[in-house]
């Protein structure tokens, strides 16, 4: 053994011959590519974290790659940079910092900037732009060499260092980007990989983490690469969520998802950009043997487990694992790419024609040495021109003379619409992050809000989760899992996941009351996939009587507003009413579909917040044209009598609590306006017998006054009368064909 450790030492640096090509090959193909339009520096970077013999190889590779370029001053730069690494290492000769070595790749890369830089005499802008990419090596540097160690059996990867290992593989992606072959992107075939490979390894939350992590890549390479692949996040997510299939149904949603959201963005430029590499990635992941993807599982869909503490802390660490890292990623893309927007420089239309017209002229001396003012002061005119403005007919009187002005005028036309498209494709860059980002902090936040729902409403009761499945085997009840837990009351919730939804429910919530010692009802039944949810809770302290009345707007037979109230999992009642803009069918369509999602987001188990900012994402993402909903909510704490109501650009809402009539209102925007949601929340405690009228905007603030006097009232017990009056009198007292009606009456029962 001793002999062992002694050869392995004396070896650790040398490397396999397979590792040491590969490595010239990788390198070579970083040195040709480019990040948002300017040349890669992680070569440098890569010099400076690896281990002697590999960074050699780099060194190798790179110099290769810089001697056949075409742009002899970037390639002098990088190679200029690249000795001046390969020195200092010499040099020094032992091990030193991250952060230190981090520090000397910053400055190396300075110095053979400045050598090139003042040999050349290039301006202050360029040196600028030269010391940012610098800083951003330097730091690229530092998270690489976190990622890779060594040690006495030789070179490896930390997989534990989260965001060293996101920003490599965000890197990575963007390098491999600049490589077509036949048309196909391997950036993207390479992704699809990584995406489908997490899929069937990690489940949903890796598959979710690298499509955005790819996605991310992609966005620093070029932003239409990077917009056309948006949806490799969610179809990740599709295919952990059926990681359990075969290999060849994960390929083949992930193909679907992709092309059904390619073509409900509408571009077909995305869609061809991207989708020839998805194919090849997907036909690549399908030939991968099934024995390297290591299953946990048995195959089901909810494998049976009993929950204990233990797994619950499980649950905790992994959530906050997959938010923190989320987090991370967020920020480190973040800001790379705002140190990249750092080094956007306008295209200079002056400059551009010289280079390309009066360069070559044997008439340039009289025109930019001898009168040079003159010169800049007329083409600084001609800049200011309109493209269709510009001929050779139509110039100042100074280009008379000039027997290259038709040359000029052409160069001045395709220089200033050149300049009009990069800076448009830059906005359009930093439009297509934010987006990206803000969908990362949405993911953050819905983690967030299934961890804290389930670790503060689940309490798990073993012995009666044993109980139940006993019982549904001796029924010969086909099950796929059964749920007992206590809430944030200490009230008994049980869910039982079965395959036919046709079951006695009453003889089942008897029997089950027995078998638990409590009272207990059936709450709902929920389709999940393929299987459906039941859940019977412990019997409710409260419930809500509700009762809505609508009128539709003269000349439309289609009400806008759309209505709706149902039960959640943990006991809380929920009315809600949304209103679309405008009225009629496209109005409803925006409401229905508001009401809906967050229906099914709230069954879910999110709560009302991070609900509700899914939603405006959505709403805001769902088409090009202006399109915003309301949203109005009450919730019940069946259990303790709390309750909430939540606006969104939602009106005034009534209500009666002991004796006792209110004006509730709060300023909010409706969804879909702005990119952070603007939510009201009006908390109360209600008692059997209170009252609450929700209203859309159609209800004139005149009649505010009449609702309350009939609230008042000691007769108005009767729900369903109560909404129909309010809304019949909202309508006779209206412009008919100004909004659609919506009247909806809540009794604590």
């Amino acid at each position: 053994m001793k002999v062992e450790s002694i050869n392995s030492s004396r070896y650790r640096y040398l490397g396999t011959t397979a590792e040491i090509l590969t490595m010239i090959f990788l390198s070579f193909i970083i040195a040709n590519s480019t990040l948002s339009g300017v040349q890669s520096s992680l070569n440098i970077a890569l010099m400076g974290a690896l281990p002697p013999i590999y960074a050699g190889s780099v060194l190798a590779g790179s110099l290769i790659a810089y001697f056949t370029a075409d742009n002899f001053l970037n390639s002098a730069v990088m190679i200029c940079a690249m000795l001046l690494v390969a020195g200092v290492r010499i040099f020094i000769n032992k091990r030193i910092s991250n952060v230190y070595n981090s520090l000397i790749t910053t400055l190396c890369m300075l110095g053979g900037g400045i050598v090139i830089f003042t040999a050349t005499e290039q301006d202050i802008n360029t040196i600028s732009i030269h010391i940012c990419l610098s800083i951003i090596t330097g730091l690229v540097q530092y998270f690489l060499a976190q990622l890779f160690y060594e040690d006495d059996y030789g070179f490896h990867i930390n997989t534990d260092s989260v965001i060293s290992l996101s920003v490599a593989y965000a890197l990575l992606v963007a390098t491999f980007c600049s490589v077509d072959i036949w048309n196909v992107n391997i950036g993207v075939v390479l992704g699809v990989i990584c995406v489908l490979c997490c899929s069937k390894i990690y489940g949903i939350s890796g598959s979710g983490i690298c499509g955005i992590l790819t996605t991310c890549g992609m966005l620093l390479f070029n932003s239409e690469l990077g917009f056309s692949t948006i949806f490799f996040a969610m179809g990740g997510l599709a295919c952990g969520i059926i990681s359990q299939q075969h290999k060849s149904i994960s390929g083949i949603f992930f193909i679907c998802i992709n092309v059904i959201g390619l073509m409900l963005v509408g571009d077909v430029n995305y869609f061809v950009l991207s989708m020839g590499g998805i194919f090849v990635g997907t036909l690549v992941f399908l030939c991968i043997p099934s024995k390297v993807f290591k299953m946990e599982t048995d195959g089901s869909i909810l494998p049976y487990t009993t929950p204990d503490v233990s797994f619950l802390d499980t649950i905790e660490a992994r959530l906050k694992y997959s938010i923190q890292s989320l987090k991370d990623v967020r920020l480190s893309t973040s800001g790379i790419a705002s140190a990249i927007d750092k080094r956007f420089k306008p295209l200079d239309v002056t400059e551009e024609v010289y280079h390309q017209v009066c360069v070559n002229c044997r008439n340039r001396k009289f025109c930019w040495e001898k009168n040079s003012e003159k010169t800049k002061e007329n083409f600084e005119v001609l800049r200011a021109y309109d493209c269709e403005d510009i001929t050779p007919t139509n110039m100042p009187e100074f280009f008379n003379w000039c027997f290259k002005r038709t040359d000029i005028a052409d160069a001045f036309v395709r220089n200033i619409k050149r300049r009009e498209l990069l800076i448009h494709n830059d906005i359009k860059s930093k439009e297509d992050r934010e987006t990206l980002y803000a969908q990362i902090r949405l993911a953050e936040n819905v983690i967030s809000s299934v961890m804290e729902n389930i670790l503060v409403r689940y309490k798990p009761k073993v012995q009666v989760t044993e109980d139940v499945s006993i019982y549904l085997r001796d029924k010969h009840i086909a099950f796929l899992n059964v749920s007992a837990y206590l809430n944030d009351v200490s009230k008994l919730t049980i869910e039982v996941y079965i395959k036919d939804e046709n079951l006695q429910f009453a003889e089942l919530e008897k029997d089950i009351s027995v078998i638990a010692e409590r009272d207990m009802e059936f709450l709902n039944i929920t389709l999940i996939d393929d299987f459906y949810r039941v859940t019977f809770c412990e019997s409710k302290e409260y419930s809500i009587d509700v009762h809505t009345s609508q009128k539709v707007s003269e000349n439309y037979s289609i009400c806008g507003d759309t209505a709706d109230n149902f039960t959640d999992c943990y006991g809380n009642q929920y009315a809600v009413i949304s209103d679309g803009m405008g009225r009629g069918n496209s109005a409803s369509i925006d409401s229905q579909l508001a009401v809906r999602l967050f229906k099914k987001l709230t069954l879910s188990g999110l709560d009302v917040s991070s609900t509700i900012d899914t939603l405006n994402a959505l709403i805001m993402t769902k088409s090009s044209d202006e399109s915003f909903t309301t949203l109005d909510v009450f919730r019940l704490d069946t259990y303790s009598g709390t309750a909430d109501i939540f606006k969104a650009g939602a009106t005034s809402t009534i209500i009666k609590v002991d004796g006792e009539v209110k004006l509730i209102e709060g300023v909010s925007y409706p969804l879909g306006i702005m990119q952070e949601v603007s939510l009201f929340n009006y908390k109360l405690n209600v008692n059997v017998g209170d009252i609450i009228i929700m209203i859309s905007d159609g209800v004139d603030e005149s009649l505010y006054q009449y609702i309350k006097t009939v609230l008042l009232l000691d007769t108005c017990t009767d729900v369903s009368v109560l909404a129909h009056n309010i809304c019949s009198t909202a309508y006779e007292n209206s412009n008919k064909q100004s909004d659609d009606i919506t009247v909806t009456a809540i009794k604590i029962v």
